[in-house]
């Protein structure tokens, strides 16, 4: 990898925010783009007339997590206006690196023609497990605020046992509540068994869905259908983590009376500082690394 100086931030929320202002600290010269509305202690980088003007002469560009929501413009919610997700890929040169997360095939394509690299550090394992810490933590949020009861005594399910589900499970579990793991390998379930959980395959949890407080998905295809739903109780939080399309069947939940709480990108709301730091030391350890 070539030696990177200067970095281009375009696109994002807070945790590209924090994330600029960790890698400023560890010496790289950082420059941001899409981020007037911020008005934090001002707008934190230069004013460019546009993408291909902010571009120049950086040695990287850093896109956010995820690159697009809809596959047309960059992420980009701090920005006046929207950008273009084309204009983006066709305005970064030949010299420069590209980091990224969650980068879609057809950008990737695109990038490659042009011979510029590409690390997407949302596919690092050092990334993939402290995110679940903090997504574990918003999950317990959110169960706070929107149930009248302890976590403690508390009945949960958590759909999937990932990296994700294993920090949510292990938590909840800390602080006394019931968990249940639902999951297709036999291997699954005997690690949530031996961490002092109850597991289940995914057919037999319409048998146990009566007693659960709230579920938690964090599988992105669907698992939690009429069955199941039909025999929750009328009052049980439903909880999507997953991406897209999710995991929980909505029109069905809908049709139950359920209460279905969409919780995506939870780092990033509930600790946006923790996961700018998390990306931070993630691009530094592939560039020190050499890719």
């Amino acid at each position: 990898m070539k030696e990177i100086r200067s970095c281009l931030v375009i696109g994002g929320d807070m945790r590209q925010v924090y994330m600029a202002e960790s890698l400023r600290q560890a010496g790289f010269a950082v420059s941001l783009y899409g981020f007037e509305r911020f008005e934090q202690g001002g707008t934190p980088g230069s004013s460019f007339s546009d993408c291909r003007e902010a571009l120049k002469g950086k040695d990287a560009v850093i896109f956010p997590l995820p690159l697009s929501r809809d596959n047309c413009t960059l992420n980009a919610p701090l920005a006046e206006e929207k950008i273009p997700l084309e204009e983006v890929m066709q305005s970064v040169g030949s010299g420069q690196v590209v980091f990224g997360g969650m980068l879609g095939e057809r950008e990737r394509k695109a990038l490659a023609q042009k011979g510029i690299p590409v690390y997407d550090y949302f596919a690092r394992e050092e990334l993939t497990v402290r995110n679940a810490v903090a997504t574990a933590e918003g999950v317990l949020q959110t169960v706070m605020e929107a149930l009248p009861i302890t976590v403690h005594g508390s009945h949960a399910l958590v759909t999937g046992y990932g990296r994700t589900g294993k920090a949510i499970c292990t938590l909840l579990r800390a602080l006394g509540a019931h968990v249940t793991v639902a999951a297709r390998r036999q291997a699954d379930l005997a690690w949530a068994w031996a961490a002092g959980m109850q597991g289940i395959f995914y057919e037999q949890a319409p048998a146990f869905a009566g007693v659960f407080d709230y579920i938690v998905n964090t599988v992105p295809a669907l698992v939690l259908g009429s069955p199941i739903l039909k025999q929750c109780k009328p009052d049980c939080l439903l909880v999507e983590i997953a991406s897209a399309p999710g995991g929980i069947d909505e029109k069905a939940a809908q049709a139950c009376g359920l209460k279905v709480v969409k919780a995506s990108s939870l780092p990033g709301k509930v600790a946006p500082e923790t996961a700018g730091q998390i990306i931070s030391d993630t691009i530094q350890n592939i560039i020190r690394e050499g890719g």
